[in-house]
């Protein structure tokens, strides 16, 4: 097996990047329904031929772009979980990370909202929405029960899963439309919704544990 790239693989590597970075602008500008892929081609400075041959359609362009966040994500929560840090000071560096990552993304998790509207009408997008909740909704449930102990009822332990997604995504909406919120409130706000089930000593908002 080779282990390095033809020229024209690192071309065509090179060219995704640019349309990446192209497109990031673009949806920041316009929005998902007033991005097309022709104004991310003339962004790049590419061909249309070039742009659809990596992307049929703004979806497929856009859906690239969320999976690099996840990829993303993916690799620092790996991280956390690597050093073997205790349960309630891995919820805390989660709590941060996230917090973190909402204010680094905006342009990109602004845009995602008309994306998911579309879930709506299309089966396909349904089931990708449907299949991040579900893999949030055990990742929190595993580190809740890790930290707050195995016998916290299931009622419980699913309400505060449920108010943790919810606070998240209120955050998300004030951020990135209201812009009236700062990563200090918003920590404030996860901080407040943790400290009555955590046994331990919470942080004070905006520390990094």
């Amino acid at each position: 097996m080779f282990c390095c790239k033809t020229p024209k693989q690192a071309r065509s590597e090179e060219t995704k990047e640019t349309l990446r970075a192209a497109a990031l602008e673009v949806f920041s500008e316009q929005g998902f329904h007033g991005t097309t892929l022709d104004a991310v081609a003339k962004r790049a400075g590419v061909s249309k031929g070039a742009i659809y041959w990596h992307y049929p359609s703004k979806q497929a362009l856009f859906a690239d772009l969320g999976a690099l966040w996840e990829q993303g994500i993916e690799t620092m929560l790996a991280e956390i979980e690597a050093s073997q840090p205790d349960p309630i000071e891995l919820l805390h560096r989660v709590r941060a990370l996230m917090v973190g990552q909402l204010f680094d993304n905006l342009t990109l998790i602004k845009a995602s909202f008309a994306f998911y509207a579309q879930a709506a009408n299309d089966a396909e997008l349904r089931t990708l929405c449907h299949a991040q909740i579900s893999t949030w909704q055990k990742r929190l449930s595993t580190w809740y029960r890790a930290a707050l102990g195995a016998e916290i009822p299931e009622a419980t332990l699913a309400t505060l899963v449920d108010l943790t997604m919810l606070t998240f995504d209120g955050a998300v909406l004030r951020a990135t439309w209201a812009c009236d919120l700062s990563p200090e409130r918003i920590d404030q706000a996860f901080l407040q919704l943790l400290t009555p089930y955590l046994p331990s000593e919470t942080p004070e908002a905006g520390a990094t544990p």
